[in-house]
C-alpha cells in the first residue's frame, strides 16, 4: 500500500476521533445524570456499527471527508440493517451480525480504497 493511501486513512481516522470526542462531550452534557461508561458504550456502538462501515465503503467514490462522512452513516445503516436481516433469514444468530458485519464492510471498504485511490 502506497504512503499516500496510509496518509488519506490516518487523517480520516484522525478526524473521525475528533468527531467522536466531540460526540462524547456533548452527550455528556445533555445526558449529566448518566456515567461515562453508559455513554462511551452507547456512542462507540453506534460508530462501530454504523459510521465505520459506512465511511469505509464511501471510499469508492472520491468525496471529500465531510460528504463521505455524512452519506456513509445513511450507507452504513442501510448495509446493516439489510444485511442483517437477509443473514437472520438464513439462519445466523443476532449475536455474530454486531461482529461480523462491521468487520466484513469495513474491510471491503479498505480494499476498495486500496484498489481506487
Amino acid at each position: 500500500m502506497n504512503q499516500d493511501k496510509f496518509k488519506i486513512l490516518r487523517k480520516d481516522f484522525e478526524k473521525i476521533g475528533m468527531i467522536l470526542l466531540g460526540v462524547i462531550i456533548v452527550f455528556k452534557i445533555l445526558f449529566h445524570k448518566e456515567s461515562l461508561f453508559v455513554i462511551l458504550k452507547l456512542v462507540l456502538s453506534f460508530t462501530w456499527l454504523i459510521i465505520l462501515p459506512g465511511f469505509s465503503l464511501m471510499y469508492y467514490w472520491k468525496l471529500k471527508f465531510v460528504e463521505r462522512f455524512l452519506i456513509g452513516i445513511g450507507l452504513g445503516t442501510v448495509c446493516f440493517g439489510g444485511l442483517s436481516y437477509w443473514l437472520g433469514l438464513i439462519g445466523v444468530h443476532i449475536k455474530y451480525h454486531i461482529v461480523v458485519l462491521p468487520i466484513v464492510l469495513v474491510l471491503i471498504g479498505w480494499f476498495v480504497c486500496i484498489k481506487k485511490l
